[in-house]
């Protein structure tokens, strides 16, 4: 294969109008691309096109769409990076259990396709020679394995047969979903999102010895203000004026009116790196959606911040500020290290990064049980909570409902726990984002609280 050869990209789409914008703008960078979004078809087109990179989305309708990445790697050399398009917490649930390292969160964009094909890429120049060696001896062995269209063509048979094998005797699977696939996902589910839990907590762990993640050091803050001056304001300020043509933004005047209500959405961003350890608060006078600024932050922060983890679905949400009186950027100035604030002549957005103890961030996890521990301070009595609350009896080996998720838990509840010495309730791993989001909501109150008290 000469130097100057295209690298071949396939998306299985789940809808044939989805992301035609994308493939032309690959189109226009020098990547070949195909795309289909018909099962059979698809399964046909790609084993012949041989791509070396392999887009599915993991939110097609096709119930055997998670079988495809165990075929394709007994038949031809492919990266499969699974995608979604849609935005629904099922879905989400679902990528995010996929398994696979590198996966495309939406919105779906060329850039972000780039990036992901630009990271594998060095990632496999970066390994060992004797990797290296063992790489190129299986790809020459599987590119052997289908030297003709014909033997492809059987392949793609062969592998449709044996779904529909193991479909028989279950005529009712081609009209409801049948339940042993849902187990085996909630089941994959469950032992990956805990491992790494566990591996965050190790990570965590370690991250809260280095004393330079105190605070967010002067180079990294300024290496963080040059790439957000040359790239990133703009692609915000461009979404920003996006909203402001489709909205009226109302003019608040600080003497008389509500300074925090005049910020339509609070979304923070949960940050684990080596360089900083944090909360990213993101501000905004416009009804934005929760997702719209993801991948921009996404790629400007892991530029700066070495092994940042990815920004999965668990730590990027909406949060809500108890004072609603308080000045937003009058706090960030004083409590953040670190403040962006983005203009335009209708609105504003601030970004604010506050530094945090990586110990705090853990998730204890009791693996065997499924439970996430949910420290009794967080809960602030009387106020509906997201997350339902179960109380630990160890001499049982139970765990028995307290608080049913969207319900408060009373002062009596709570000062009587505390009057036993409890100060941990639990909660199911499928609330990891909402303890996430309590984490961080007591963490920023606290902290608008104390500047409150202190303005007084």
């Amino acid at each position: 294969m000469s130097e100057t050869t295209k690298t071949r990209l396939f998306f299985f789409k789940a809808n044939p109008s989805d992301l035609k914008a994308v493939e032309t703008y690959l189109a226009k960078r020098d990547y070949e691309v195909m795309s289909e979004s018909n099962f059979n078809d698809a399964l046909a087109k790609l084993i012949h096109f041989d791509p070396a990179f392999v887009f599915i989305a993991w939110d097609h309708p096709h119930p055997r769409i998670q079988s495809i990445p165990k075929f394709l790697g007994q038949s031809i050399t492919a990266t499969v990076i699974p995608y979604i398009e849609s935005n629904s917490r099922d879905h989400l649930r679902v990528l995010e259990s996929s398994g696979f390292s590198l996966k495309i969160y939406p919105p779906v964009s060329g850039p972000a396709i780039i990036r992901t094909i630009l990271k594998i890429e060095k990632e496999f120049q970066q390994a060992s020679d004797e990797i290296k060696r063992i790489s190129n001896i299986k790809e020459k062995t599987i590119a052997t394995t289908f030297v003709n269209s014909k033997k492809k063509t059987e392949a793609v048979q062969n592998f449709l047969q044996e779904l529909e094998k193991e479909d028989a005797g279950n005529s009712s699977s081609l009209i409801i979903p049948s339940k042993p696939p849902e187990k085996s996902i909630i089941h994959i589910q469950k032992g990956n999102r805990g491992a790494l839990i566990n591996y965050n907590k190790s990570r965590l762990e370690s991250l809260a010895k280095k004393s330079n993640l105190e605070k967010l050091e002067s180079s990294t803050k300024e290496a963080l203000q040059l790439n957000f001056q040359n790239k990133v304001k703009n692609q915000i300020l461009d979404l920003t004026l996006s909203y402001a043509e489709t909205e009226s933004v109302k003019t608040v005047n600080a003497a008389t009116e509500n300074i925090a209500d005049s910020f339509k959405k609070l979304l923070c961003l949960v940050v684990q790196s080596e360089s900083w350890c944090g909360y990213l608060v993101i501000a905004s006078q416009n009804q934005i959606k929760d997702n719209d600024y993801q991948t921009i932050l996404q790629n400007w922060l892991q530029d700066q911040f070495i092994n940042m983890n990815e920004i999965s679905e668990n730590d990027y949400f909406e949060i809500q500020l108890q004072n609603k009186d308080v000045d937003l950027k009058l706090w960030a100035q004083k409590n953040s290290d670190y403040l962006e604030v983005i203009e335009t002549e209708k609105s504003e957005v601030l970004l604010s990064f506050f530094s945090i103890d990586p110990k705090y961030l853990i998730l204890e996890l009791n693996e065997s049980a499924q439970m996430l521990e949910v420290p009794l301070q967080l809960v602030t009595p009387d106020q509906k909570i997201e997350l339902s609350l179960f109380l630990h009896l160890p001499d049982n080996k139970k765990y028995i409902l307290y608080t049913p998720a969207h319900q408060a838990l009373s002062s009596l509840q709570k000062n009587k726990l505390l009057e036993k010495s409890i100060e941990q309730l639990h909660t199911p791993m499928s609330f990891e984002k909402e303890l996430n989001k309590l984490k961080a909501e007591y963490y920023l109150n606290d902290s608008v609280n104390k500047i409150k008290q202190a303005l007084t």
